[in-house]
């Protein structure tokens, strides 16, 4: 999996992902993430007609800290049988045949190794924080339980804004978010 070494530290990576939320596109494309997160043009993980999908490692470059991200974009238009048309022409960088229809897009950050933070510090990224930042670009904030099959059901943080919708994890130890993930369901008629 390609690594990105970044000329920023965690803090800062937090405050790129503030920053798509405030974002006025009806959904990010890979290009935004790009310029989001001051990456080069990334390259598909595997060719595909019907769905492109970019994964790497961000980590910090040598003194801007010992974070690593995973940073996965993907637009996939489902299902992805061979009977279906192609909405993509390959190669290392699929580019949508109709870029008037968008598939389904699901954008992930999942923070692997963050530094040595804690609540209330540089680069601890909080619910409570989160949420300003949500409600002052748009987003409804709502919160409902999660049931987990093999652990006690803990509460569900849901951003949405039209279409769109995000949620994020957080670390019960630290309260520092540890995971993001957007989604935006196909344009209509983009099957």
């Amino acid at each position: 999996m390609l690594t990105v070494a970044c000329d920023y530290g965690a803090a800062d990576l937090e405050r790129r992902v503030l920053a798509l939320l405030g974002a006025r596109d009806s959904a990010p494309t890979i290009e935004a993430v790009e310029r989001a997160f001051a990456l080069p043009r990334l390259r598909t993980s595997f060719d595909d007609p019907r769905i492109a999908s970019f994964d790497l490692i961000l980590a910090g470059a040598p003194g801007h800290g010992s974070w690593q991200a995973m940073l996965n974009f993907t637009e996939g238009f489902y299902p992805t049988d061979a009977a279906r048309r192609p909405r993509f022409r390959g190669g290392e960088r699929p580019a949508l045949i109709d870029p008037r229809r968008r598939g389904d897009l699901r954008f992930d950050v999942r923070w692997l190794k963050g530094p040595a933070i804690a609540f209330g510090r540089p680069g601890c990224l909080t619910e409570p924080q989160l949420e300003r930042a949500a409600k002052r670009a748009g987003w409804r904030v709502e919160r409902m339980m999660s049931q987990v099959m093999d652990a006690a059901d803990e509460e569900a943080f849901v951003l949405r804004r039209g279409k769109m919708q995000a949620g994020a994890g957080f670390d019960r130890a630290s309260g520092c978010i540890d995971d993001f993930s957007w989604t935006r369901p196909a344009d209509p008629g983009a099957r």
